[in-house]
């Protein structure tokens, strides 16, 4: 089911320290969206941040996303969004719980 994942708890030092801080509060309101957000728009979310911060570990750290997951989102997002019908996956899709 789409935009039903949990929301990551993000990992980078700032928020691990308990600071409150507006960066703090982008990196909740950004999880709690990507957990609303179907596979693909997700892949286009961390990649335009990663876009943003000039930096994909840094985002891999705030989101729990893959290196490789937002570097892709990123080549879309480059690439001017060229959506493809397969790129989400249908349900039932993906690896089966044990």
């Amino acid at each position: 089911m789409f935009g039903n994942t949990p929301v990551n708890e993000c990992c980078c030092d700032l928020c691990q320290s308990g600071a409150e801080c507006k960066e703090r509060q982008v990196h909740s309101y950004l999880n709690a969206l990507l957990s609303k957000l179907d596979e693909q728009e997700r892949r286009w979310v961390v990649g335009l941040v990663a876009i943003q911060y000039n930096s994909i570990s840094y985002v891999e750290l705030i989101t729990g996303v893959s290196y490789k997951t937002i570097r892709k989102g990123m080549e879309e997002i480059q690439s001017g969004l060229v959506q493809s019908p397969e790129s989400v996956r249908k349900s039932g899709g993906g690896r089966k719980g044990k």
